[in-house]
């Protein structure tokens, strides 16, 4: 649900609007300034102007018509759940303070007040709840087109699916120095934004924000020029939110190490991948600061999982269906956990991605679904090892590559000789949604 954006501020100017009582009723049409109630027989009949909506009341549930706009319907239910009143929500913490269970078919209105910037409703049991007419209109689930829209608004917006030949790269990149607030910096070897005098909060937050949209559409981008620090790693991902902390720590190095107890921290190919799908929850965003990188081979590969599900379900519909209904499990060590490769949401969307060969559990499915789940399961590898699919990057000192863990493949080819040492660290996808939707509202104007 969209932000609540406060009670309706009462004008005195008139507006007319048309007001309908539904089954059992009488049509009526009121000045904003003169209640009416169901008993009420107004008989005189305005005509609306053309933006004002009409408001027609049913015996369970509101209509409101709206010039050029599907009819939206709300429960009465809802809206008395949904009241924004400093009696139903708590104007400190804007958490709700009642709740509408006990008897939901038993709450009724008396009588309903259109106002200039929305409608006020008296309640049976008293209570008067008002509702801004763009809050109504923000918030409608009645209709698919206004729920796909506020799902896009509260999920960021819609993702835009790439391949090699489609992704704008390197252009999906911004500097470090544009995210970075003013700091003091102790080590004066590197040129950093502390040396930069022109910047303020909101320039710096501005872009984060442009950093933020790059994600978000594309799942991929480059922080440029990040000072060559140790852990510097966490100060840019901090940029976005909380550092998750896993079994690799708040930080992992990515270096080759004997008795790895990693592929990824050998020269050995690494196939593409998510991460830690082990987990009930795994995180969000993955952070990589190169700090060294002169070795030959080690090519960072990159492979859009959202467009891979897109594809699959045009060429193979059945395999996609399968692979959407089954769950595969991932395990590494003491860590076991079961989900789906392809996760659709509520209206059939494609909404996660898992995929982590390195990590595959013997599939526990019963007999008459591991054929089935092992020919959906071939034709995915084969999609996501198309070399059409996959960026190449070389990534090089003071490169930190940001990308969503839970749509976005990572890999990496062979190497040899020379050093190899990047940094990494992760961040939630709720810190990152927060993050973005505090932005939308400051920089778009947006309440998400």
């Amino acid at each position: 649900m969209l932000r609540r954006t406060g009670p309706v501020v009462t004008t005195n100017a008139i507006t007319r609007h048309q007001l309908r009582l539904g089954t059992g009723g009488v049509m009526a049409v009121v000045d904003p300034r003169a209640q009416w109630t169901t008993t009420t027989p107004l008989l005189r009949r305005w005509t609306a102007t053309a933006t004002a909506p009409h408001y027609e009341a049913l015996t369970t549930h509101l209509e409101v018509h709206r010039s050029g706009k599907p009819v939206d319907k709300y429960h009465y239910v809802w809206l008395r759940d949904n009241c924004g009143c400093n009696l139903c929500l708590d104007p400190s913490s804007q958490q709700k303070k009642t709740h509408q269970w006990a008897n939901p078919s038993a709450i009724k209105l008396t009588t309903v007040q259109p106002e200039s910037n929305g409608i006020s409703i008296n309640w049976a049991d008293g209570h008067t709840s008002r509702y801004d007419a763009a809050w109504l209109d923000a918030n409608a689930y009645s209709n698919l087109e206004s729920r796909k829209y506020r799902k896009e608004m509260l999920h960021g917006g819609k993702e835009v699916l790439w391949n090699a030949s489609t992704i704008p790269w390197p252009s999906l990149s911004i500097e470090y120095d544009a995210i970075m607030p003013l700091v003091a910096d102790a080590d004066k070897s590197n040129a950093t934004s502390a040396s930069a005098t022109n910047k303020n909060l909101i320039d710096v937050d501005k872009g984060v924000y442009q950093w933020l949209v790059m994600l978000q559409r594309y799942g991929l981008c480059l922080v440029k020029n990040v000072p060559n620090r140790d852990k510097e790693v966490l100060r840019v991902a901090e940029r976005m939110g909380v550092i998750r902390d896993t079994i690799f720590g708040r930080y992992f190095d990515v270096q080759t190490v004997e008795n790895a107890i990693n592929v990824a921290y050998t020269q050995q190919v690494l196939r593409p991948h998510m991460d830690l799908l082990y987990y009930e929850t795994p995180p969000g965003f993955q952070f990589l600061h190169c700090l060294v990188n002169d070795a030959q081979g080690g090519e960072n590969t990159f492979v859009d999982g959202f467009k891979i599900a897109h594809d699959l379900r045009k060429l193979d519909p059945k395999a996609f269906d399968t692979l959407t209904e089954v769950q595969h499990a991932f395990t590494y060590r003491n860590f076991y956990q079961k989900r789906h490769i392809i996760e659709l949401d509520e209206d059939g969307d494609i909404s996660g991605f898992n995929y982590c060969p390195q990590c595959d559990a013997a599939p526990d499915l019963p007999f008459e679904q591991i054929q089935p789940f092992y020919d959906a399961y071939a034709r995915v590898v084969q999609l996501v090892n198309d070399p059409k699919y996959s960026l190449l990057n070389k990534a090089k000192p003071g490169d930190v590559v940001v990308f969503n863990n839970r749509r976005i493949l990572h890999a990496r080819t062979a190497f040899s000789g020379g050093r190899r040492h990047l940094q990494g660290a992760y961040v939630d996808r709720d810190d990152f949604l927060s993050r973005y939707r505090m932005l939308t509202r400051k920089f778009d104007g947006i309440a998400v």
